[in-house]
């Protein structure tokens, strides 16, 4: 009985440097103007978590998408400002961006309401969604900038 209290001791100990690190730098990924690798790479930390600490790796997601559409919504805002050719490339562009964060929405759905036997699958899931939203988004932003 101990041996399993000391294990889920430091399990939850270890998850929860995890979810520090994550939600750190998050933070600084955040402050920048786009996503960098590191933010990429920090919600493919979903895959590393158990099932055991699902609620805290939804709420990462969950947090991450959040920052997502608000830096799509950012994008839109800009091209308001966009005539002719220049708005029509930005709106091809925003609607791939919606439809992207749309299935990632529906992965992190599944996330929330997997169980155990289904949660590698479900994180796995997100993950990919994930990591194609953030390069279209990186792509996006640039053309963007120029």
């Amino acid at each position: 009985m101990r041996l399993n209290q000391k294990i889920i001791a430091i399990s939850a100990v270890a998850a929860l440097a995890a979810l520090n690190i994550c939600r750190a730098q998050m933070t600084k990924a955040g402050t920048q103007g786009g996503l960098n690798a590191d933010f990429t790479n920090d919600v493919a930390i979903i895959k590393r978590h158990s099932y055991e600490t699902k609620d805290q790796a939804v709420a990462a997601t969950q947090k991450a998408l959040a920052d997502m559409n608000a830096k799509i919504d950012a994008l839109a805002l800009k091209s308001t400002n966009y005539t002719g050719e220049a708005k029509v490339h930005a709106a091809k562009a925003l609607d791939k961006l919606h439809t992207e964060r749309d299935v990632a929405a529906r992965k992190l759905a599944e996330l929330k309401s997997s169980s155990e036997h289904a949660w590698n699958d479900a994180s796995a899931g997100f993950d990919k969604a994930w990591q194609k939203l953030a390069k279209t988004y990186d792509k996006v932003q640039k053309d963007f900038q120029q």
